[in-house]
């Protein structure tokens, strides 16, 4: 999936040739749309919430954050919300301070037992490849206590990072995407 929409967004991209460099949060947002979509037989019982600064990346780092966004978010659709439970699963994307960018993915699910996430031994290989990553970023990925499981990816924006955009902040909350009108659009605050 992150394949798919990366090409389309790299084809798309300005027109005058530059594809150095993407808005993650447009990418990031069709990234996540598509996989709830395909994933998510009752949108009614999980909702999804996006909220993503538009920031530039350059390719060398908006591939590896797809990568670990896909398998985060996949994470959550995955294993959050077993026997029916209702829910909400929310992604961030935004700098949190000058130079330090972050991506988080938020549940209010069954939550992960605390210490079990970001080891480089872990049995899973989604989550070995997503350590790996965090790695070759200079990231740090860290669970953060509270309902649900919460994981905060941070890495530095200046081996990658060609803006900052503030003129547009994306938003979205819907519990179906596919048949909401921001699914092709992000309202705007």
């Amino acid at each position: 999936m992150p394949a798919k929409v990366l090409k389309r967004r790299w084809r798309s991209n300005d027109g005058g040739g530059r594809h150095d460099r993407i808005d993650f949060s447009e990418f990031a947002c069709e990234l996540v749309q598509g996989l709830y979509s395909a994933t998510v037989s009752e949108p009614s019982r999980i909702s999804l919430e996006v909220d993503l600064e538009p920031v530039e990346l350059s390719m060398d780092q908006a591939v590896p954050c797809a990568l670990i966004l896909n398998e985060l978010f996949s994470n959550a659709l995955k294993h959050a919300f077993h026997d029916g439970r209702k829910g909400k699963i929310r992604v961030l994307f935004r700098e949190t301070e000058p130079g330090v960018l972050e991506l988080a993915i938020e549940d209010n699910g069954i939550g992960l037992p605390v210490g079990s996430f970001g080891d480089r031994d872990a049995k899973s290989l989604g989550l070995r490849i997503v350590s790996i990553l965090t790695g070759q970023l200079g990231g740090s990925l860290e669970q953060e206590a509270g309902p649900g499981t919460r994981i905060v990816f941070r890495f530095p924006a200046s081996c990658g990072v060609v803006s900052i955009m503030p003129e547009r902040r994306d938003t979205a909350e819907t519990e179906d995407p596919s048949k909401s009108a921001t699914a092709a659009g992000l309202k705007q605050p």
